[in-house]
């Protein structure tokens, strides 16, 4: 287990390296976000002056060595619009965001795994077939136009629901559908996936033989066999939708780290899309490694150890 965890860790630090390089490169590639700061008044003195003052006077290899030295102490440097450190705005606002996926996450889990054990059970029925139909609807439609549908009809005709802003349970429920519901179908698929495979094994059928009720074979027996591939999907589903909340929180004008991208991108802020890229894929790898390990209690015939 020591061993897997070292390699493990090696390769989250490898891959953060990658994702520095090319979001440090990607993004001075969108523009100069010194020609959108300075009025069209200005001279080149002053594009100079504000060139060496923002640090982007120096070579493209000296700016990268600069920012990966502060990042791996913590420091992401300073905003170029709000001329704040970056992290204390990733600080300010990641809890919005984190809360608003935690939700839709958790909703997502208890809904579809449940319809997904009922459609598994159900095959060929209508139940399954309805089922089935939620999930390839939810699959089908794009986040931004069901974040507007949503707007429309519960917030514009009906009235029922805010459609902007964070000021209470009421302000969650439209965008955590809008964030969720495309992960609920896909998590639902792969339940009943993964129940139909389970359900037609050998020791489930051994199980019935031996005269335990249908309910304890599938809920507890065939359930958790078939967790293995639904948690790893679960886990990703989670960074999924922490990265998936920039449109979902621009539509909602949600103040999340997702709508901070996208202010980030559009204002050529490079510290800022830096540091939150480098969140994202920071919390990919850990989910990734938190899943990995959560096999070993899932199903105890895994074990990382050296063959």
């Amino acid at each position: 287990m020591a061993r897997y965890l070292t390699i493990r860790l090696l390769e989250g630090i490898v891959a953060l390296v990658i994702a520095s390089i090319v979001v440090f490169g990607l993004a001075r590639m969108t523009g100069d976000p010194v020609q959108l700061m300075l009025p069209d008044t200005a001279s080149p003195a002053d594009y100079e002056v504000m060139s060496r003052q923002l640090g982007f006077d120096k070579p493209l290899p000296v700016q990268y060595w600069v920012f990966i030295s502060k990042a791996v102490r913590g420091d992401f440097g300073r905003s170029i619009r709000y001329r704040r450190p970056v992290i204390d705005f990733i600080l300010e606002r990641a809890p919005a965001t984190i809360k608003l996926a935690l939700a839709a996450a958790v909703a997502s889990f208890l809904i579809s795994v449940p319809l997904g054990v009922i459609a598994a059970t159900k095959r060929g029925k209508w139940q399954d077939l309805l089922v089935k139909s939620f999930a390839i609807l939810g699959q089908s439609m794009p986040t931004f136009w069901l974040g507007i549908m949503l707007i429309q009809v519960f917030a514009v005709l009906l009235g029922w629901l805010p459609a902007a802003g964070n000021m209470g349970f009421r302000y969650w429920i439209l965008p955590a559908i809008t964030i969720g519901y495309h992960s609920t179908a896909g998590l639902l698929r792969l339940t009943r996936s993964a129940m139909l495979d389970v359900l037609h094994s050998d020791y489930e059928r051994l199980a019935r033989i031996k005269g335990i009720p249908d309910r304890l074979v599938i809920w507890k027996h065939a359930l958790r066999n078939a967790l293995i591939p639904v948690v790893t999907f679960s886990g990703l589903i989670y960074v999924h939708l922490l990265m998936g909340s920039v449109v979902t929180e621009t539509i909602f004008a949600w103040p999340g780290i997702g709508r901070l991208a996208y202010e980030a991108v559009i204002y050529r802020d490079f510290p800022m899309i830096q540091g939150l890229i480098l969140l994202f894929v920071g919390l990919y790898i850990i989910f990734n490694l938190i899943i990995d390990l959560s096999y070993v209690y899932l199903d105890p015939r895994v074990k990382y150890v050296k063959e």
